[in-house]
């Protein structure tokens, strides 16, 4: 189920960045995100997107926040994105 899921989303934000439709597939891949999947495929696409639509503060902000987000959880000992 969770494969078929990840899978399905991928397709979609593929269809959307291929379409040209930039601010939807933000805002499609922010959701994903909140999901805190397992693969690294939402985070980076999120980036990519944000970067296309010139939301690049945004994107280094993100990429701060999810480094202190892992260096946290390497220091309790706990999983972190991957």
């Amino acid at each position: 189920k969770g494969y078929e899921a990840e899978s399905f989303r991928g397709t979609r934000a593929q269809w959307l960045e291929n379409e040209g439709r930039f601010p939807e597939l933000v805002q499609f891949l922010a959701e994903w995100v909140e999901r805190n999947p397992e693969s690294e495929t939402a985070y980076s696409q999120h980036l990519s997107a944000l970067v296309r639509t010139g939301a690049e503060e945004k994107a280094f902000a993100l990429m701060r926040e999810w480094i202190g987000d892992a260096a946290t959880n390497a220091a309790w000992g706990g999983g972190g994105r991957a």
